[in-house]
C-alpha cells in the first residue's frame, strides 16, 4: 500500500548510495540509475523522505570516494581535494534545504525514546546472520573485490590475482536505522543500490514499506 503525503505525493526513501552517486556526477558507475528518482522529486512526481543520518553518510562516504579519486592525480594539493568534497557536501545540502523549502522532502526523526528505539534495532540486527560471498583479494593493493567484476582483474589496479576470498556479507545497524526512518517517514518505499536488503522483503515487521534495488530487474 502507498503512503501518500498530504499534498497527495507518494513517499519514498533513498539509501545514502542513491544519492551519493547522483552527487558524483555522470561519471561515477550508478548515475544513470539514480539520477531519474532524483529528477523525479525534482518535477514534483514524489516526496522524498530524508534523514540526518544520510546526510551525516553521504559526508563521510563523498569525502572517501573524492580522496580515492583525486590522491593519486599528479601535482595534486590537499587543500584541493578537501574543497572539491567540500563542493559537493554543499551541494547536497542546498539541494536538501532547497527541496524541504518547496515541500518537495521531508525531514524525519526517531519517534521513540533513544532506549526504545536502539532495542528495536538490536533485535532485529541480532536476527540476521548475513551470509559469506565469493570475492577475490588483490595482492598489489591489498583490497578486496567481486569475483565477476572487470573480467577477474582488480577494478582499483587492474592486478589479476587469483587469490580467493570470502567476505561476510549482510546488514549493519547503519542500514536498519535507514529502513526505521523510512518507515517514520511514511515512506511507501525504499529505494537502494544494495542487495542486502533483500533480506527484508519478506519480512513481516517491515510489510508496511517495499523494497526496491536499482538495477535488478526482478525489483
Amino acid at each position: 500500500m502507498k503512503t501518500i503525503a498530504n499534498d497527495g505525493k507518494d513517499r519514498v526513501y533513498y539509501d545514502t548510495n542513491i544519492w551519493v552517486a547522483y552527487m558524483l556526477g555522470e561519471k561515477y558507475r550508478s548515475h544513470h540509475l539514480c539520477k531519474p528518482m532524483i529528477d523525479a522529486v525534482e518535477q514534483e512526481q514524489i516526496m522524498v523522505v530524508v534523514s540526518d543520518l544520510i546526510s551525516l553518510e553521504l559526508i563521510h562516504v563523498i569525502r572517501r570516494r573524492v580522496f580515492e579519486k583525486y590522491s593519486t592525480i599528479e601535482g595534486i594539493t590537499a587543500s584541493k581535494i578537501e574543497s572539491e568534497a567540500k563542493k559537493i557536501t554543499s551541494s547536497f545540502n542546498n539541494k536538501i534545504g532547497r527541496f524541504e523549502r518547496q515541500r518537495k522532502a521531508i525531514f524525519v526523526s526517531p519517534m521513540e525514546s533513544v532506549a526504545m528505539h536502539h532495542s528495536v534495532l538490536h533485535a532485529k540486527l541480532a536476527a540476521l546472520t548475513g551470509y559469506a560471498k565469493f570475492a577475490r583479494y588483490c595482492k598489489k593493493c591489498q583490497r578486496t573485490y567481486l569475483a565477476h567484476t572487470n573480467n577477474g582483474a582488480c577494478p582499483a589496479c587492474d592486478a589479476v590475482n587469483p587469490t580467493k576470498k570470502y567476505r561476510y556479507k549482510g546488514l549493519g545497524h547503519v542500514d536498519l536505522e535507514h529502513v526505521f526512518l523510512a518507515i517514520h517517514g511514511r515512506a511507501s518505499a525504499f529505494y537502494t543500490l544494495d542487495g542486502g536488503f533483500d533480506v527484508l522483503k519478506h519480512d513481516q515487521d517491515f510489510s508496511s514499506i517495499v523494497f526496491r534495488r536499482l538495477g535488478d530487474r526482478s525489483s
